[in-house]
């Protein structure tokens, strides 16, 4: 199930960024092909995973070419490297967070810096809160905000 589940957000993560690509301008360029490039090589991996686990749970029987195994793998490894090693697209990735982690940084004064270093902290005491953390309150648990706040975390 967890591969599956997997799959399955992988799919609405392309048709994200096939719509953000459709609708693009020319500022969103850089973050699209990022997102690309890290969607391609962390789906490839994925897919090996995954009929690699398929295989194993045949047995001997998973390589029999009417399961369509052996040929998914073969489609698989080739995509790894095809359009772009994944290790090499997981770097384009790295420099592009990186570069928009040093615009934010450049573009702050002296208050802006501290009052992001307060927020972390603040985030940081927030999170060793064991009341906040183990808070189950019906009110809490449907608080967009509380969901945002764990899916960046």
């Amino acid at each position: 199930m967890p591969l599956l589940a997997n799959t399955y957000a992988l799919h609405f993560s392309l048709q994200y960024l096939t719509n953000r690509f459709l609708i693009r301008t020319p500022e969103d360029m850089q973050e699209i092909e990022a997102l690309a490039a890290g969607l391609k090589a962390y789906t490839t991996w994925h897919t090996t995973s995954a009929l690699q686990e398929c295989r194993e749970c045949c047995g001997g029987k998973g390589y029999l070419s009417e399961n369509r195994i052996d040929s998914l793998k073969n489609d698989t490894e080739i995509y790894t490297t095809f359009e772009g090693d994944n290790t090499v697209l997981m770097q384009l990735v790295a420099k592009s967070r990186l570069t928009e982690f040093k615009k934010e940084f450049g573009n702050m004064n002296l208050f802006s810096i501290l009052n992001y270093v307060a927020e972390k902290a603040k985030t940081s005491l927030t999170e060793l809160n064991p009341i906040v953390i183990r808070n189950t309150e019906e009110n809490h648990l449907l608080d967009p905000e509380f969901h945002l706040s764990s899916f960046l975390y």
